[in-house]
């Protein structure tokens, strides 16, 4: 796993050449950060954590993937996605140096996806976190997801999700999200019922004010 982690950062690495250059100089001094809010991954290929950081009214978030293969920490990978610069930094300890690249944002369009053939049907209520969370399910004869969302919490959704769609498990329309962008979604299951080997679930274990700042004067950015 941690060799697939690396190669995908010097995949990234490539991409970044090309479209336009934003470079360390167009970045701010620091990423400020002021609340962590942490998702459990359960499928097929085991369970994973991914923390995301948010302040509050900013719509940049940062994000960790934390992967355990018996008692070591594997990703050491620290991502910021800027959609003021429309970019996401790429942070890595490697070999004792701080290493950063910066990579352009794809522009993501699914405006045209069909959804019209998903059943939506409201489920109740429950409490995540102790926040009160409405319940709604979406079927086709593909998929099924259970989603529960709050509706009052301090960071949001539309700050994880933007226009960018590479967080959203595969197979799921962000259409289906549409009129939730205020709201933050604590626990989902995506069920296909043809491939039960992508089933996956993400439930929301921790929302919790967490302060950091994330100086970009530590990282040595490469360029391409």
């Amino acid at each position: 796993m941690k060799t697939k982690i690396v190669i995908l950062f010097f995949l990234c690495m490539e991409t970044a050449a090309f479209g336009q250059k934003i470079t360390k100089a167009n970045l701010p001094d620091s990423y400020d950060f002021t609340w962590r809010y942490t998702q459990q991954i359960t499928n097929k290929q085991g369970d994973m954590l991914i923390h995301y950081f948010f302040k509050e009214n900013q719509p940049n978030f940062g994000s960790k993937i934390e992967i355990t293969k018996g008692k070591d920490l594997v990703s050491n990978m620290f991502t910021i996605m800027d959609y003021r610069l429309n970019v996401s930094l790429v942070l890595m300890d490697m070999m004792g140096s701080k290493m950063g690249q910066i990579i352009k944002l794809p522009s993501s369009d699914n405006s045209s996806q069909d959804i019209e053939d998903y059943k939506i049907e409201e489920i109740g209520e429950k409490e995540i976190l102790g926040y009160q969370c409405k319940g709604i399910k979406y079927e086709n004869e593909d998929y099924k997801i259970i989603m529960y969302y709050a509706i009052d919490p301090p960071v949001s959704f539309n700050q994880l999700y933007q226009s960018n769609t590479q967080n959203i498990p595969e197979g799921i329309n962000m259409r289906l999200f549409e009129g939730l962008e205020n709201s933050l979604v604590l626990e989902m299951e995506f069920i296909n019922k043809k491939k039960k080997k992508f089933n996956s679930k993400i439930i929301g274990i921790a929302l919790e004010k967490e302060p950091l700042s994330i100086n970009i004067s530590d990282y040595k950015f490469m360029g391409f």
